[in-house]
């Protein structure tokens, strides 16, 4: 593909994500419009074809003008919403991280990831 064409491919799912997102709450998440837990959006990806993703791996995609993301990496929810789309409350990590976020959630306070972001309560 093309680098204009692929900028626009990314630019016109950007858009299309966006639109999908409701007013931001007070802590700053950008939340999807469904009630799904993991909201998902299909795309069809030049070359790769028709396809279903979690928007807030879709988010970090197009910010990183990717279609694919290294299966050993999660992208966490810092926020701890899980609708939340908001690039600013998003890490990509470890499953590890992941998992210590979710301690992090249960204690109500964080105690920090190393080089990856705190989460936002």
């Amino acid at each position: 593909m093309e680098s204009n064409d692929r900028n626009n491919f990314y630019e016109v799912l950007k858009r299309r994500i966006e639109a999908k997102v409701t007013i931001e709450t007070e802590n700053g998440c950008k939340l999807w419009r469904t009630k799904s837990k993991y909201p998902k959006m299909a795309v069809n990806f030049p070359g790769l074809g028709h396809k279903t993703y979690y928007v807030h791996r879709l988010v970090v995609m197009v910010n990183l003008r990717v279609s694919m993301l290294p299966k050993d990496k999660e992208v966490s929810h810092i926020c701890h919403n899980k609708s939340c789309c908001n690039l600013d409350h998003l890490s990509f990590e470890s499953h590890k991280v992941n998992a210590k976020r979710m301690t992090c959630k249960s204690k109500g306070n964080c105690d920090g990831h190393g080089e990856h972001p705190n989460c936002l309560f």
